[in-house]
This record gives structure tokens, C-alpha cells and sequence, in this order.
């Protein structure tokens, strides 16, 4: 199955959004839609209007599927739906019913042709998702799984800096990156081309595993749900779903 938008999620940061811009109560905001983390966790965050925005339709309609499970389910019946938390695939379709009535008529018609997006869970469906979850069974048997959980204990940012460069910092995790993130491989099936139209020359590989003892220090590891959902393919936690799917 071809899948029917790049992204299933968006990875920014709101919270950090939102001290950058110094948003207020009543400004109005112009967002790129991506997969509406950015835009519908601003929202949560506080009173503001925001216009989101995309060059792809297909984003738009996952952004308002999102929106649309929220305003219809309990947040976790609709992280459920969504795919940050495991479901079966019937239990979605009837979630997925009880969210049309906030759907417009063009947004039902392309749920209804990508109804096995809703099965799998939207988020899970993802281009960029999908092309990870090959590789992440292997990265988490590289590092262990019961040594990743033990990140979940370490309370500080210093903390968890020394721990991912003594216990989760391997070469072979390395080359695991080299081959997932080759231009290559990455460029077809990974991201589309258009993508990496402004990366330079960078190495890719070497620039997302810079990224990645960020990914997995400066932020809590019970509160990040991408981190979660990247290793385990799911939320273990609800308190680390996104903003707009609290309470």
C-alpha cells in the first residue's frame, strides 16, 4: 500500500514553540500544518487562532482527523484511534465513526479511501513512520531493550547524558544509521525527494545520530512519546501523549 501522506507525526517541539515566539493569549499564528502536533498542541497550550497551513492535502486531512478525534473521543480513545496507543483494528473503525460527525464531506471521502490508514492507526501510516518501523526492532535489540527502559529512571538531563554515552552510544548502532539514513535508501523510501532539496552535502546519517543523544537526554524519557514511539511503536505512558490529547 502506497502510503497517503509523508508524515504521521510531527516532531517539534510546541512547548519550546511557544517560549521561542513568546505567543500570547488572543495573537494569531501561521503554521505549516506537517501532521498538526505543532498546530493543535499550541491550541491546547492556550487561547490563540492559528492557520494551518501545507502544500499537501493529505497532511491537511490527517491534521483534521486529528483535530476531529479529539472533539469527538476521551484522549485516550482517541490516542487510541490515532495509533499513539495499541487497538485492534475493528475497535478503530468504530472510533473512527464516532469522529466523522466533526469531518467534512471531502475529508470522509478520503478516509474512506484509506480506511486501512484508520485500521493501522493514521499516525502508524505515515511515509516517514513506516520506513522507520523497519529499522527500529533492530535498533532496539542493539541497544537493549531493558537498557533503554532503564533511561526511563534517570531524572536529570545530566543524568541521562551519562548514561546513553556509557550503556546506548555503540558502533554497531552506528552502522545501523549509516544504512537506514544512506541517500540512497532514505531518498526513496524514506522521505521524498523534495526533502533533502535544501540538506547540502551534510552526511544525513551522521546528522540524525547527532540528533538522537538529544533526542534521548534533553527530554525526560517517560514524557517523549516520539522516543517511546520509535522503539516500542506505541505511548507507554499517557502522561507523555501530546498536549492535545490531555485532559
Amino acid at each position: 500500500m502506497k502510503p497517503p501522506y509523508n508524515y504521521g507525526i510531527s516532531q517539534e517541539d510546541a512547548l519550546t514553540e511557544r517560549r521561542a515566539l513568546d505567543i500570547r493569549e488572543g495573537d494569531r499564528l501561521l503554521c505549516v500544518a506537517s501532521a498538526g502536533e505543532v498546530p493543535l498542541n499550541l491550541l491546547a497550550l492556550g487561547p490563540v487562532a492559528i492557520e494551518a497551513v501545507d502544500i499537501s492535502p493529505a497532511q491537511l486531512f490527517l491534521c483534521r482527523l486529528k483535530l476531529s478525534a479529539c472533539r469527538a473521543l476521551e484522549p485516550l480513545e482517541a490516542a487510541a484511534l490515532l495509533g499513539f496507543m495499541d487497538a485492534p483494528s475493528e475497535k478503530r473503525r468504530r472510533l473512527f465513526d464516532r469522529t466523522t460527525t466533526f469531518l467534512g464531506d471531502d475529508e470522509k471521502s478520503f478516509w474512506a479511501a484509506n480506511m486501512s490508514a484508520v485500521e493501522r492507526g493514521p499516525i502508524r501510516a505515515g511515509r516517514f513512520e513506516r520506513y522507520l518501523g523497519r529499522f527500529s526492532p533492530a535498533a532496539l535489540a542493539v541497544l537493549g531493550e531493558r537498557k533503554l527502559r532503564r533511561l526511563f529512571e534517570q531524572d536529570t538531563v545530566a543524568a541521562r547524558q551519562e548514561y546513553f554515552d556509557r550503556y546506548l552510544s555503540k558502533a554497531l548502532l552506528k552502522v545501523l544509521f549509516k544504512v537506514a539514513f544512506h541517500p540512497r535508501l532514505y531518498r526513496k523510501r524514506g522521505i521524498a525527494e523534495e526533502g533533502l532539496r535544501h540538506g547540502g552535502g551534510r552526511d544525513i546519517a551522521e546528522f540524525f545520530y547527532g540528533r538522537f543523544r538529544d533526542f534521548c537526554a534533553a527530554t525526560p524519557a517517560r514524557r517523549n512519546p516520539y522516543l517511546q514511539f520509535c522503539f516500542f511503536g506505541r505511548v507507554l505512558f499517557p502522561e507523555a501523549l501530546p498536549e492535545y490529547l490531555s485532559e
